[in-house]
């Protein structure tokens, strides 16, 4: 209990500062609570449209590098290439599928393989795998192999180019037993009679890397063109989409099987010359991966869930880049990703509320401190009031209630003085009738009224003139000497009620007193207050004569009636004012 009072009797500026501080902190964190939230809702709602607009950027892109894959094979079928019959007339459609090439990176080879067994393949040296597999020379951008089915023995016969296809160096012979007609490519393509076709995942022949084939027969020579996708060119494509650093982009087959992830690139499983397996999403040893394996379907689909206390969101989508050819695209995105506008907005928002708070906390002490110093001063002026010391003096501090109370404090302090000295030097006169004469002009210098008066009760029937004053007019030489107590007067009823009271002076009996508004220009106010004595009892009354149209100063009343006890007991001479006083009232009659 003690320590909540020593809490609440803190200075002012305490009080301010802690309240200001806590207006900040509320309505700052109100704010920001508010701003966050509805940043929060308003990107959850959007978060929908921004998900299907990242797989649509990815789709679109996908398509624009695979698309023209099938364009390309089918155009190749419509050249001279698929009735060439020897190296030399073949070579003559290399300037043709090099810019093919070059023109879609994502191809590793073109290749040609004809009915009578020839063979006829142009390849991108564009990695150094390649380069070893085949012992290119440094400058070769493209290696070129022709199969002679019908020569025995049977070799390759292979040349290296450079980027303006100049030969480098001879020709290099090497024994082969390579018969195209006997490839899953080859046979896929006569089977779709003339529609093209995309290969499963298979281990390529000669440079030993796993990819997929999109082929397509000319049916009328019974040539077939084909096109060679790895799944690392795959794999590099799918790395280089614009997502978030922290989602997870997949390309499925209609097995199922990962053909390519942004995470990593060992997908192959067992690769053999007649099978090849990939890995399954549960085989990717993800936990992320092994929660949403069963999700796929061959169905398109959103959803979201939840792994190591955060939400993910997702997409399933059929793409289509090449005919014949349907792969499954899987997106995850943590939706950490997808609101980090909100969380970048709510980090914003504490560090403004935080920079407030800075900046509110030393403005808040200023200005509470320049409040509380004239308020410090205040006290010590009180304090110089109780110790009687009336001589301080203040300068306005521009606050309007502290100034008030400055103003309301140097009136006290000045009554009080005004009291003081007035008892003082009316003390210092001995005879009673000069006493009451200066207790009457002063009392009008400082209550700043038109005239007083002062009567005292000599005895039980009459009220006696002590003293009048009147200043600038001769109003005092008409004031009646004695007026009887049973006369119906102002005076009269104030002694014997012992109370305050006031009227207008045309009111009163022109024999007693009414005869002084001659004197006056304006109809005049009677104000009288009783003099008291030590014992509470009324021995006389103190008069002052002010226009009645003047507001009556409750100050001044409250300084004439805290005096008229104190000029109850030094007006009277000695011998009266150990004589009984005996009030009487008035009554009908």
């Amino acid at each position: 209990m003690n320590s909540w009072h020593r809490l609440r009797r803190c200075p002012i500026h305490l009080h301010i500062s802690t309240l200001a501080v806590l207006l900040v902190l509320i309505l700052g964190g109100s704010l920001g609570i508010y701003n966050y939230h509805q940043t929060r809702q308003l990107i959850n709602s959007a978060s929908g449209d921004y998900l299907e607009q990242l797989r649509l950027n990815v789709e679109l892109e996908f398509q624009r590098s695979y698309a023209p894959v099938a364009q390309t094979v089918n155009l190749l079928l419509q050249t001279k290439l698929t009735t060439a019959g020897n190296m030399s007339a073949r070579l003559r459609s290399l300037p043709l599928l090099a810019a093919a090439l070059e023109n879609r990176p994502e191809l590793t080879a073109l290749e040609v393989g004809y009915a009578n067994g020839d063979f006829f393949i142009v390849r991108v040296m564009n990695d150094d795998h390649m380069r070893d597999v085949f012992s290119a020379p440094r400058q070769a951008v493209y290696a070129v192999d022709n199969i002679r089915f019908a020569r025995s023995p049977r070799r390759i016969q292979r040349l290296f180019f450079d980027e303006n296809l100049v030969p480098l160096g001879p020709s290099e012979y090497l024994p082969t037993e390579y018969d195209p007609r006997k490839r899953g490519w080859f046979e896929l393509a006569v089977e779709g009679r003339g529609e093209g076709k995309l290969t499963d995942p298979y281990l390529y022949f000669f440079i030993r890397k796993v990819g997929v084939t999109y082929t397509q027969i000319n049916t009328v020579e019974a040539a077939v063109i084909a096109g060679d996708i790895s799944l690392d060119m795959l794999a590099k494509s799918v790395q280089q989409q614009r997502i978030s650093p922290n989602s997870h982009l997949l390309i499925l087959d209609n097995k199922q099987q990962v053909l390519a992830y942004n995470r990593s690139d060992n997908l192959i499983s067992s690769a053999t010359d007649n099978e090849v397996k990939l890995k399954t999403l549960a085989e990717l040893q993800h936990p992320l991966m092994s929660q949403v394996s069963h999700l796929p379907d061959g169905t398109d689909k959103m959803f979201s869930v939840s792994f190591q206390g955060e939400t993910w969101q997702g997409q399933l989508k059929t793409l289509t880049p090449i005919p014949e050819a349907e792969f499954q695209l899987l997106l995850l995105t943590p939706e950490n990703d997808l609101l980090a506008e909100a969380y970048r907005i709510r980090k914003e928002g504490g560090v403004i509320i935080l920079a407030l708070l800075l900046i509110a906390l030393p403005l808040t002490w200023l200005m509470t401190r320049r409040l509380a110093l004239p308020l410090v001063d205040l006290i010590e002026h009180g304090r110089e009031i109780k110790r009687f010391k009336f001589n301080n003096r203040f300068s306005d501090t521009g606050i309007a209630e502290v100034d008030d109370l400055h103003h309301v404090m140097d009136e006290m302090q000045h009554s009080f003085d005004d009291l003081f000295g007035l008892l003082k030097r009316t003390t210092a006169y001995p005879d009673s009738k000069v006493r009451a004469g200066y207790v009457c002009s002063e009392l009008q210098r400082l209550v700043q009224c038109d005239g007083v008066m002062i009567y005292l009760a000599r005895d039980e029937q009459d009220l006696t003139l002590a003293a009048g004053h009147f200043p600038g007019l001769r109003a005092a030489q008409y004031l009646e000497t004695v007026i009887p107590l049973q006369l119906d007067s102002l005076l009269s009823r104030v002694y014997l009620s012992a109370g305050t009271l006031e009227g207008p002076l045309s009111a009163e009996d022109p024999l007693v007193i009414g005869g002084l508004k001659a004197h006056f220009n304006c109809e005049m106010c009677m104000l009288a207050v009783p003099l008291l004595n030590v014992k509470g009892a009324a021995v006389g009354v103190m008069a002052l004569l002010a226009p009645l149209d003047q507001d009556t100063c409750v100050e001044k009343l409250s300084f004439c009636e805290a005096l008229a006890g104190f000029l109850g007991s030094i007006l009277l001479p000695e011998r009266s004012r150990d004589k009984p006083v005996i009030r009487r009232r008035l009554t009908s009659g």
